[in-house]
C-alpha cells in the first residue's frame, strides 16, 4: 500500500486521526466580556471603572515634543485645541492631545 511505501503504517494513521478529534472535541468558544459586563459580574457601579483615554496628533504644536518642559507646552497647546491635554508619544515623540473616550 502507498503507507508502506512512504513509512507509515495504517496503525499510526488511525492513531494521529483518534488524538486529532479528541484534542478538537471539547474546544469551547471563547467569550470577551465588555467592560459592562466585567463591572456588573464583579458588583461594581459604572462610576467605578478607569476613563479610557484617546489619542489625537496635535494639529498646532510644532517641533519635536520632549517630556518635561516641552510636555508641558503640549499640553497647553492641546488645551487650547479643545482637550483635555497633551502628552509626547513615540519614538518620534510627537504631541498627542488626549481626551476621555
Amino acid at each position: 500500500s502507498i503507507y508502506t511505501m512512504m513509512g507509515f503504517s495504517p496503525n499510526l494513521s488511525v492513531v494521529v486521526l483518534i488524538l486529532l478529534l479528541v484534542a478538537t472535541e471539547n474546544r469551547e468558544a471563547v467569550h470577551v466580556a465588555t467592560p459592562r459586563e466585567c463591572v456588573e459580574k464583579q458588583g461594581l457601579a459604572q462610576e467605578d471603572i478607569p476613563p479610557v483615554v484617546c489619542y489625537t496628533p496635535s494639529k498646532d504644536f510644532k517641533g519635536q515634543c520632549v517630556i518635561g518642559v516641552i510636555e508641558s507646552n503640549c499640553i497647553s497647546v492641546c488645551k487650547a485645541e479643545g482637550f483635555m491635554g497633551g502628552k509626547c508619544v513615540g519614538v518620534c515623540k510627537r504631541c498627542y492631545c488626549t481626551n476621555l473616550c
